[in-house]
């Protein structure tokens, strides 16, 4: 503490870990992101869609950070992006239900 009662906190940045694994997988391998994103859901896809490319993942799931969904909610919605397909959207419900969705999208991919 200095004089003023200030805390000082040195921040670093981390490695991009999810950027590091897609340059090094095989080509057998798939890597699926997560991305919370807040905003509209046109602006959720678009930043989405720019980390998909920029970390060369083969699929993120974007979901929103809301009231109602999202990390301190029991529901959520998501959207499944990938390169050249549509996204798939699954409409709010329960984090279970959205999970299922997902692992059954992901089974066709």
């Amino acid at each position: 503490l200095g004089k003023s009662n200030e805390l000082t906190l040195p921040i670093s940045r981390v490695p991009d870990f999810v950027k590091t694994i897609s340059a090094t997988k095989k080509s057998n391998q798939r890597v699926i992101a997560f991305a919370a994103e807040m905003g509209t859901a046109q602006e959720i896809v678009r930043r989405a869609t720019e980390k998909l490319r920029s970390k060369g993942v083969d699929v993120i799931i974007a979901n929103p950070v809301a009231p109602g969904v999202g990390p301190d909610a029991d529901s959520n919605e998501a959207w499944l992006i990938q390169m050249n397909a549509q996204p798939i959207y699954f409409s709010k419900a329960s984090k279970r239900e959205i999970a299922r969705g997902i692992v059954s999208s992901l089974e066709m991919i």
